[in-house]
Formats: C-alpha cells, sequence, structure tokens
C-alpha cells in the first residue's frame, strides 16, 4: 500500500506496523524463503528472520531470491558476489551478474555479458557459452538461451 510492503493476517488485516520498501518472493510467491525474509528498507536489502528480526549486519545494493537454502547472489556496486543465509559474506562480488544457488549450482555472467555456471567452491564448472541462465532443478537441468529469444532445458553431466 503507498509504495510500502507489509504483511497481512489470514482476514486481511494488518499484521503489523513494520513497512519495507520491497519484500523480495521466491518463485512461488512467498516471502518466507529457506526460514529468511529479504526486505528492503532505506535504500538496502538485508535478511531477517522468520519474525523479521535482521541477521547480523549484511546489508546489499540488490539480491536475488533465496532456492533451497543454498548461498544467496547479491550485488554491492557493480559486482555481483554470495553470501550465505546468516549474511556472511562466502564470495567477495566479482560477477558481472549472478542468481543464487540451486541444487549446488549457479549461474554468472561474465563481463562479456554470457553466462556460466559455478560449483558450491565458486569454481566454473560450466563455460560462459549462455546468453542466458536459470536455476538447477535437482534433476542437473537448467533452462537456457544459446539464441535470442528462444529457451532450451539441458541437462548436465556431472562426475
Amino acid at each position: 500500500k503507498d509504495g510500502r510492503w507489509y504483511l497481512i493476517d489470514e482476514q486481511g488485516k494488518k499484521a503489523s506496523d513494520d513497512t519495507y520498501e520491497d519484500i523480495k518472493l521466491d518463485l512461488y510467491g512467498c516471502y518466507l524463503q529457506s526460514g529468511v525474509i529479504i526486505a528492503k528498507e532505506n535504500g538496502r536489502y538485508r535478511l531477517y528472520d522468520e519474525n523479521f528480526k535482521q541477521k547480523g549486519d549484511f546489508s546489499c545494493d540488490d539480491i536475488d531470491i533465496c532456492i533451497g537454502g543454498g548461498p544467496i547472489a547479491f550485488r554491492q556496486g557493480e559486482k555481483w558476489g554470495y553470501a550465505d543465509l546468516d549474511g556472511n559474506i562466502v564470495a567477495q562480488p566479482a560477477f558481472a551478474s549472478a542468481k543464487s544457488f540451486s541444487n549446488g549450482f549457479a549461474a554468472v555472467q561474465s563481463e562479456q555479458g554470457l553466462w556460466g555456471f559455478v560449483d558450491d567452491t565458486f569454481t566454473l564448472v560450466i563455460d560462459y557459452a549462455y546468453l542466458d541462465a536459470h536455476y538447477f532443478s535437482g534433476e542437473e537441468t537448467c533452462m537456457v538461451s544459446t539464441t535470442k529469444n528462444a529457451y532450451q532445458i539441458l541437462h548436465f553431466m556431472f562426475e
């Protein structure tokens, strides 16, 4: 309401006096993602627990959603890095863009604008070859784009 986000109860009444500039919703429209709420206040995104108590002193300019409890991609300045669910930085911002980890992998973008994938050690395991990339499913599949306005689901096989 009026450009602010807040929680409502089952009857649609405001459940708290706290409001936020933005609250990130996951792929299913839920605000609680693996026990974390991602909300923006005073121009900065922060991590909160399920009671909206801020977790640590982490804040960032922009942030992706949380997928399955893996590290969350965040932007500080012009670069993207990763933080865990407690707000600890686990990979300093170094990518042109990034998506959060899903099923052990995360899409990252090179300075040339192509997407590849890193594993949980932040090692590039799938080269920068895609115009766009999404999140990994549990079956080691991921939707990627190799040509403009066309997507395909690829199955990657890892040793």
